[in-house]
């Protein structure tokens, strides 16, 4: 779990596991087990003016948090519902970063204040909402940033190193999902299952690896990805044991992938101004 706290070195364990918590409150997709440790955009603004969700939350409450932990079950079946949380997170997930390095102008209450947020559809569209992907519900948290946060942004891409997730020698060591684990919008937690290629990359992005990580493997199914992250007993770095190099061989022997320097697009949300949100 992520705690509230301003000492920079377990905020920089709190940025590493960013993803985790994403996931989690997601009811998406990446297990990762770390003992000792409680898309791409394109250039132009970040505003809501030029991108009106399809269907919009009617009824928004959001209130200062006093919850130890992040906890709620994300998207759900007629909103969004999240206890705990930052608005770093919050920009962070409606626009699909998990690495603050690449989300620049966060004021630090940001990452300091926590919210309680409960956001409803009308009764009326509650079954649209349901057919919708998580992309397209993204946008009503988008909207909901606009309206609330008063959040204003723009995306700038640049020429950067970025690792490459490819298939290790020896190959895949994954399978691909079965039905049942294909869990319906708006559900739980089904961790590590019946998720894309293109997820595990975002998930690896920022949650322990020092560039962003790009799927070029080439398989586009939905794959059973969990993997455990297990720190070695004489890990140089006791205060954080998640490592680059553990994430690297934990994925190659468990999963069978690599991540291959290389250079391409970095794309970045550039925060131009954010506001706390009244509360209601």
């Amino acid at each position: 779990m992520l705690s509230n706290t301003t000492d920079p070195a377990t905020l920089h364990i709190s940025r590493k596991l960013l993803v985790l918590a994403l996931t989690i409150a997601l009811g998406a997709t990446l297990a990762v087990t770390a003992q000792g440790q409680t898309a791409p955009v394109s250039q132009g603004p970040a505003t809501q003016a030029s991108t009106q969700p399809p269907i919009p939350f009617e009824v928004i409450s959001i209130r200062k948090s006093k919850a130890e932990f992040l906890s709620g079950n994300g998207f759900t079946a007629d909103g969004f519902e999240v206890r705990g949380t930052w608005a770093s997170m919050l920009i962070a997930l409606a626009y699909g970063f998990g690495d603050y390095s690449r989300m620049p102008g966060m004021p630090r209450w940001c990452f300091e204040d926590k919210f309680d947020i409960q956001a409803k559809v009308d009764e009326a569209d509650v079954d649209k909402w349901n057919k919708l992907d998580v992309k397209t519900k993204k946008l009503a948290l988008q909207a909901l940033l606009a309206s609330r946060f008063h959040l204003k942004a723009h995306f700038e891409t640049r020429q950067g190193k970025i690792y490459e997730l490819v298939i290790a020698k020896g190959g895949p060591k994954f399978k691909a999902a079965d039905p049942k684990d294909m869990l319906p919008s708006g559900s739980g937690a089904n961790l590590g299952k019946a998720m894309t290629l293109d997820s595990l990359a975002t998930s690896l992005t920022g949650g322990s690896v020092s560039r962003p990580v790009v799927n070029k493997t080439g398989l586009s199914g939905l794959y059973n990805l969990s993997y455990s992250l297990v720190p070695d007993d004489d890990s140089s770095d006791p205060k954080n044991p998640i490592t680059e190099q553990l994430v690297l061989r934990s994925i190659r022997e468990q999963l069978g992938l690599d991540l291959r320097p290389a250079e391409g697009p970095i794309n970045s949300l550039i925060i131009d101004h954010v506001e706390q949100p009244t509360e209601n």
